[in-house]
């Protein structure tokens, strides 16, 4: 982890003058460093220690650490925008699985936006959740049509936001530990059922090619449920 003496200490870096930065330039600031130390270990001195400043010249922007992670979810939510509006052709079961690989794919090579919008999302706010309402809405809009109630296709929804913050998590702490995603999970020869299971599944589930197996499954299991209701009351 890098320190603030370290920070401080880094070579050609000379404190600018009094209002010579902008907001702009300090949230371009933290948003690189917070991608380096991560959001925990981001302070405003260690900001300011980055950007060559005096602490002061942050908080004339931003009066706490909270409202500058206010504004970097902000921008990382104008960034995800595009990706949660659903195609409008095409049907809702290809929607949906291109919408949520989409968004698997761009949390993935994000790890700060996704820890600001999926993994901190209950503290998002209204400025930052204002960019996925039209999404969400469109997203809604396109299940009710197809035949779900509102109330389904949000429970629907969830599930997928659910199930690809799980994979994502999952995948960075394998990151982490320095194992491959599509390494199988070894299984003792006394569970033979196990074992040949796993020769075309792999439990850790991670992988591009298990994940849209079973992103797949998900929602076919949605479709499914569907038809069942209609068949029940036609």
């Amino acid at each position: 982890m890098v320190t603030r003496q370290q920070l401080a200490q880094r070579p050609g870096r000379t404190r600018a003058e009094r209002g010579s930065i902008s907001a702009e330039q300090i949230l371009a600031g933290a948003k690189a460093l917070a991608q380096e130390i991560g959001l925990d270990a981001l302070s405003m001195p260690r900001l300011a220690a980055h950007l060559g400043i005096g602490v002061t010249s942050i908080y004339w922007y931003f009066r706490n650490k909270d409202a500058l992670i206010a504004a970097l979810t902000v921008d990382a939510a104008r960034s995800f925008h595009p990706l949660i509006v659903p195609a409008a052709e095409g049907t809702w079961q290809d929607s949906l699985f291109e919408t949520f690989t989409r968004l698997r794919e761009a949390m993935r090579a994000d790890d700060l936006a996704c820890d600001l919008l999926f993994m901190r999302g209950a503290r998002a706010g209204e400025d930052a959740l204002a960019y996925f309402w039209p999404g969400a809405e469109a997203g809604l809009a396109r299940m009710v049509a197809a035949g779900f109630t509102p109330a389904e296709a949000l429970q629907n929804i969830t599930i997928l936001s659910l199930y690809n913050r799980g994979c994502v998590v999952l995948e960075r702490q394998m990151r982490r530990a320095g194992v491959a995603p599509d390494v199988p999970t070894p299984v003792p020869a006394d569970y033979p059922l196990l074992s040949a299971a796993l020769e075309h599944q792999n439990t850790r589930g991670v992988s591009d090619e298990a994940h849209a197996a079973q992103l797949r499954a998900i929602i076919e299991g949605m479709a499914l449920r569907l038809d069942a209701r209609k068949a029940a009351h036609p």
